[in-house]
C-alpha cells in the first residue's frame, strides 16, 4: 500500500472520529440545556429545557387564571364548593420549579412528571368541612380536586383513628 493511501485512510479516520465526537457534544448540549431538565412536565405543562425565569412564567400563564376557581367537594354525599382564598390554597410557583430543577437528570427521549407544590391552610380547611375527616387526606384530595377541575371526594374517618 503507497503512503498515499495510508494518510487518506488516516484523515478519514480523523474525520469520522471528529465528527462523532462533535454531534456527542451537540446532544450532550441540547439535553443540558436550561435550569430544569429536559422532558420535566408539571401538571401536564413541559417546563423542561426552560431556565428558571422562563419555567416560572410558563406555569403562572398556565394556572394564575385558575387560581380563584372554586373547588367542588363531595362530603360523604353532601355537597358543597370552597374557594381557594378560604383555604389560603395557592399553588407554589418558585418552590415546584425548584423541585422540578432537583428532580434528575436530562431525557434525551420521554417525559417526567414533577409533583406541583400547593399549600393550604388545613385548620380552615377542617372548619369549612365540619366533617371528621382525616386532615391530609381531606386536604389532598382538595388539592388534586382544585388542579384537575374535578370534584374532591371526603369521607369520613374510620372511628379512632384521628
Amino acid at each position: 500500500m503507497t503512503d498515499a493511501g495510508i494518510d487518506l485512510r488516516r484523515v478519514l479516520v480523523v474525520g469520522v472520529v471528529a465528527s462523532l465526537t462533535i454531534a456527542a457534544a451537540g446532544v450532550v448540549a441540547y439535553a443540558c440545556l436550561g435550569d430544569v431538565p429536559r422532558g420535566t412536565h408539571v401538571l401536564g405543562v413541559d417546563i423542561g429545557g426552560k431556565t428558571r425565569s422562563d419555567a416560572e412564567r410558563i406555569l403562572h400563564d398556565a394556572f394564575d387564571a385558575r387560581a380563584a376557581e372554586p373547588v367542588d367537594v363531595d362530603l360523604n354525599g353532601a355537597e358543597m364548593s370552597i374557594s381557594p382564598p378560604e383555604i389560603a390554597m395557592t399553588l407554589e410557583v418558585d418552590l415546584t420549579v425548584g423541585k422540578a430543577i432537583r428532580s434528575g437528570s436530562p431525557l434525551l427521549f420521554g417525559e417526567r412528571t414533577s409533583p406541583p407544590v400547593i399549600s393550604l391552610d388545613r385548620p380552615k380547611l377542617a372548619a369549612l368541612l365540619h366533617w371528621p375527616a382525616d386532615p391530609a387526606a381531606a386536604s389532598s384530595a382538595v388539592k388534586n380536586a382544585w388542579l384537575t377541575g374535578r370534584t374532591a371526594f371526603i369521607a369520613p374517618s374510620p372511628p379512632g383513628s384521628r
